[in-house]
Formats: C-alpha cells, sequence, structure tokens
C-alpha cells in the first residue's frame, strides 16, 4: 500500500490560515517533511463538517452528515478545518446554505463506517483527502507500511552517494530533522544488495539512547515522507551506528544536516 500517495492539494494559496491546525495543513502541503506532525496533530483538533445535528431520546445526539461519492463511487463526507475555511470553500464552490457541525477529528474519523472517506478544505487551496482505509490505518498510528529486511551474515554490499541525488528527499528529510530533537542527523545514500538489488539507504543517528532502541515511530514517519515522494528504489531504514558514520566519513553516505 502506498500510504498518502500524491493527497496533499498544492494549489495556488488563496485562502489563509486562520488557527494553528490550519498552519499545521498548509505546513505539510508544501513540505513532506512535516506531514507527519500535522497527523499526528490532528486528532487535538475540531473540524467543520457538512450536515446537521438533533436532539434524540435519551440525551442522544442524530448526526447527518453530508456524504457524496467520488469518481469511483467510494462515499465521502466534507470536513474543513475552521468555519472561515467552509465559508470560503461554499462561496468558492457555490454551495450556499450549508448548516455544519463541529467534532473532534478523532471522534469524527472514529464514527465513520469504515467505507467512507474525507474531505479535508475542499477548494481551500490546502487541504487532504483520506481514503477510508487511510483513516483506518491512521486511527492504528500507522503512518507507512514497513517490513523486516534482514541482511544476512556475509552478505555482499555496496554502499555509496548516488550519481543522481533526489533533492526533494533530502529537503523533506532536513526539515523533519529539524523538528526532532532526539534525532542528531540522517544519512542517506544507495545501496546495492544482489540478493535484493538496488535501493536508497537511510541511517537515522539518535541522540537519544531510548529511541535508537525502539524506533518504529520515527521509521513509521520516514516511511510516510519516503512513500510519498515517489521515489526511483524502496528504502531501507537502519539505526546509524560507528559502521554508518564511517561510512559518511568515507564519503559513502551523504549527511542530511551538512547537504
Amino acid at each position: 500500500m502506498n500510504f498518502l500517495n500524491k493527497i496533499f492539494n498544492r494549489t495556488p494559496q488563496e485562502f489563509k490560515p486562520t488557527n494553528r491546525l490550519e498552519e499545521l495543513l498548509k505546513a505539510a502541503a508544501l513540505d513532506p517533511g512535516l506531514r507527519p506532525d500535522f497527523l499526528r496533530q490532528l486528532f487535538h483538533f475540531e473540524l467543520i463538517v457538512i450536515g446537521t445535528a438533533a436532539a434524540a431520546p435519551g440525551g442522544e445526539t442524530n448526526l447527518k452528515l453530508r456524504t457524496d461519492d467520488d469518481q469511483s463511487g467510494n462515499p465521502f463526507i466534507y470536513a474543513f478545518t475552521s468555519v472561515a475555511a467552509l465559508q470560503f470553500s461554499v462561496l468558492k464552490n457555490k454551495m450556499p446554505g450549508q448548516e455544519y457541525v463541529g467534532l473532534k477529528a478523532k471522534s469524527l474519523f472514529e464514527m465513520l463506517s469504515g467505507n467512507t472517506g474525507v474531505h479535508l478544505n475542499l477548494g481551500v487551496g490546502f487541504g487532504k483527502d483520506f481514503t477510508a482505509s487511510e483513516i483506518k490505518d491512521l486511527l492504528e498510528g500507522k503512518f507507512a507500511v514497513i517490513e523486516e529486511n534482514i541482511v544476512k551474515v556475509g552478505e555482499t554490499i555496496a554502499i555509496g552517494i548516488p550519481a543522481k541525488i533526489p533533492e526533494g528527499t533530502i529537503s523533506a528529510l532536513k526539515s523533519y530533522v529539524r523538528g526532532h530533537n532526539q534525532i542528531n542527523d540522517i544519512y542517506f545514500g544507495l545501496m546495492n544488495r544482489p540478493s535484493k538489488g538496488f535501493s536508497y539507504y537511510v541511517a537515522v543517528e539518535f541522540a537519544d539512547p531510548t529511541k535508537a532502541a525502539s524506533p518504529f515511530s520515527t521509521f513509521n514517519d520516514l516511511g510516510m515522507i519516503t512513500q510519498e515522494l515517489e521515489m526511483d528504489y524502496p528504502v531501507d531504514m537502519v539505526v546509524a551506528g560507528e559502521k554508518q558514520r564511517e561510512y559518511m566519513k568515507a564519503g559513502s553516505l551523504l549527511s542530511v544536516n551538512r547537504s
């Protein structure tokens, strides 16, 4: 599964952020390195959803959300990061008279039936589409598909700096490192294993030894970033140690912080 591929809209900005959530979303739309942080913080905010709420017996609330189908026939609802964003979209898309309710993002995602997606900030200029499967993964804390890949003892590998450096990837990794004090640096290169072929090699040097012992959260973030960028080769991630630092000093790996 290619998680969150091509879903952050990058149309010209016409709507200026009015709150922190919109600042995070706009930054994530422009910089893949900031997208994990946006997704991780999303559940702390309220979303404005097109629909109605009415009192029901027993003190319950009856929610009726507007649902449409995309071109593939998959249902979705409309959500916005603020009332101002909704109003902007209504005017731009000529959809007057829309009623709305405010719901916590996590509560909204949890209540969807499992086959309903979310169009966030449709027509606003910076937004994101969540498919039903992406919502399920996000609720489970999964940003990317990560598989364990073991290098056998005695297997010969070659590591070096690629002739064509993916500048967009380096820029995104640099943005990620700037926002995470537990990481000293990320080393980047191209690896060739006879049994697997070529792959990009990402070695994370942790400042905090406890993070190095349990790197899944960081690898989850980096997996999402690299999968979104549609790189030429798959990506192998490791915790950087003395061997990786020797590779970097020998000119076989590129330091993201120093590039």
